[in-house]
């Protein structure tokens, strides 16, 4: 009887009737579940209370207060407040799109982040060792997309998310350490990181953007 069981659980159930737990051989297993969690249990005294009650107090307001931060992180970065399943609140379309976007927003951002986090360690000697972290990503990205999964006109990531989502960890090192081996820089990814990446800092820099 948590309050993360009464108020953040969210199950699913499944309907089934007298005849087909019985044909299941369910009913009695269900049964021996039950007298187990019965077997288990013991009844709230009032001792048991009074203990509760005197030592928790420092324990909830903690629990209290990371919650509240939890919240207030959730309200910065627009994640909606989970609601119950059984909410039947007509949402207006345009904001069920936006929650849909900013979800997959936040989410490629931490997949982007969790590649640059891996791919400063596979630097080819060709990128400048200077270069940031994420020009790397989207230089290693951009040459895999182009060089790995696009085949003349037809682009292959549906039959490559089919063939290596198990294993995303494991195939994303492998083309690391392709990336790592590549002698030339394909799809002018040399001028990017050398030529056109130092101008952008320059002219993105903080005393040059003042509004």
């Amino acid at each position: 009887m948590t309050w993360t069981a009464w108020s953040g659980g969210i199950e699913a159930g499944i309907f089934l009737s007298d005849q087909e737990l019985a044909q299941s051989g369910l009913s009695e297993k269900l049964g021996e579940f039950f007298y187990q969690v019965d077997d288990l249990s013991y009844s709230v005294t009032d001792e048991f209370l009074e203990h509760v009650r005197a030592s928790s107090g420092p324990l909830y307001a903690e629990e209290k207060d990371a919650k509240n931060r939890v919240a207030e992180a959730r309200k910065k970065l627009g994640i909606a407040e989970l609601s119950s399943l059984f909410d039947i609140t007509k949402k207006p379309a345009r904001d069920r799109r936006r929650n849909e976007f900013l979800k997959e927003w936040n989410a490629t951002l931490q997949f982007l982040r969790d590649i640059a986090k891996q791919v400063v360690r596979y630097r080819p000697e060709w990128v400048p060792e200077a270069s940031p972290a994420g020009a790397q990503t989207d230089a290693f990205l951009h040459a895999f997309y182009y060089t790995k999964v696009l085949v003349g006109n037809r682009s292959q990531y549906d039959v490559m998310f089919e063939e290596n989502r198990t294993r995303t960890e494991a195939v994303l090192r492998e083309y690391l350490k392709w990336w790592q081996e590549l002698g030339t820089a394909p799809w002018g990814e040399n001028e990017m990181l050398q030529v056109r990446l130092p101008k952008l800092q320059k002219l993105l820099s903080k005393d040059r953007v003042l509004t």
